[in-house]
């Protein structure tokens, strides 16, 4: 047996960590494809089944459990060293982000970001998983969450909606659904957590689960982009789908019961950060910066709170999302 490679026993740790390939892979920057060859490779040269991959992720094989006991701690070791000693550039900014936030939320406001911060490096990486600070060069993380982790501390930025939404080419000139005949139209899924938005929204609402999906996926942006092709319905993000929904792409045309902005349907998303060590003081030092990158401008707050479900979806679907009336065609 050929000693395995170190590139291949750290996804391994990665992978037992999160017990999921996708979220692995995100972590290594790497396809979910690679990083599975490369657990291929390592369980061929080991001559053992290390993994077991089933539909709600990743368990470990007794093997695999002997091999992460044995291998974690120095796996740890070595990433620790090289993240101490690690050069850090005083006038860099690392933040970590949900890959769809990343892409929605952030990228927009980077330009004018930069503008105000010329002298300032800006370094974005991408994950699911709470980051280890010790470990990781990074000085704040963009999570969803209750906020309450132990050793890090959490600031409330917004809260993301979960709405149903659609494509107008998909509703056509139909009557729009009710919350409880969801069930009777083609729905988007998603593959990475069971359809537990969907299950929560029948529990809540009424009306019967399909019995299959019209699609899947596991990232948010992928969710909004396939609604907006008219593929099916989904319990999309108000903040990400935003400029879907303004270029009227997407449409929240559904009337929903008293209850549908209640905490059910909303998730919270913080600023992390460490709470203690160097990672804490590096952030504070770069807060009023992360601050003006993360947290909503005057435009950003006005809109969410008209969109903030004080207001109902028929109210939205008269004034639009930036409470201007919509003048409906005759």
């Amino acid at each position: 047996m050929g000693r395995p490679p170190l590139h291949a026993l750290q996804a391994f740790v990665a992978i037992a960590r999160t017990r999921n390939l996708t979220r692995a892979a995100t972590q290594l920057n790497l396809t979910v494809s690679a990083l599975s060859h490369q657990m291929r490779t390592l369980e061929q040269r080991m001559n053992q089944r290390l993994l077991l991959r089933g539909p709600r992720g990743v368990t470990l094989t007794a093997q695999g459990e002997r091999l992460l006991e044995e291998i974690a701690p120095h796996v740890e070791g070595i990433e620790r060293v090289f993240a101490r000693l690690r050069e850090r550039n005083t006038n860099a900014l690392t933040i970590s982000a949900l890959p769809s936030f990343s892409s929605s939320w952030l990228m927009p406001r980077l330009p004018g970001f930069m503008a105000q911060h010329p002298g300032l490096e800006f370094n974005l990486q991408t994950g699911v998983a709470l980051v280890d600070f010790e470990r990781e060069a990074v000085d704040a993380a963009m999570r969803l969450g209750g906020g309450q982790w132990p050793g890090l501390t959490a600031e409330h930025l917004f809260d993301e909606w979960i709405v149903p939404m659609a494509s107008p080419k998909l509703l056509g000139r139909r009557r729009r659904p009710k919350p409880d005949e969801m069930g009777n139209w083609p729905l988007i899924g998603e593959s990475d957590d069971d359809n537990k938005r969907w299950r929560r929204w029948f529990a809540q609402f009424g009306g019967t689960l399909p019995q299959r999906y019209a699609a899947s996926f596991t990232d948010a942006e992928l969710l909004h982009k396939a609604a907006a092709e008219g593929i099916g319905i989904v319990l999309g993000r108000l903040i990400l789908a935003k400029p879907l929904i303004d270029n009227g792409s997407l449409v929240m045309g559904f009337d929903a019961p008293p209850g549908t902005g209640d905490e059910r349907n909303r998730e919270r998303i913080n600023l992390v950060a460490d709470e203690k060590g160097g990672a804490h003081i590096r952030f504070l030092d770069r807060r009023t910066s992360v601050a003006s990158l993360l947290y909503l401008d005057d435009q950003n707050r006005a809109w969410m709170q008209f969109s903030d479900f004080t207001r109902t979806p028929a109210a939205i679907r008269r004034y639009g999302l930036n409470g201007e009336e919509v003048v409906q065609p005759k």
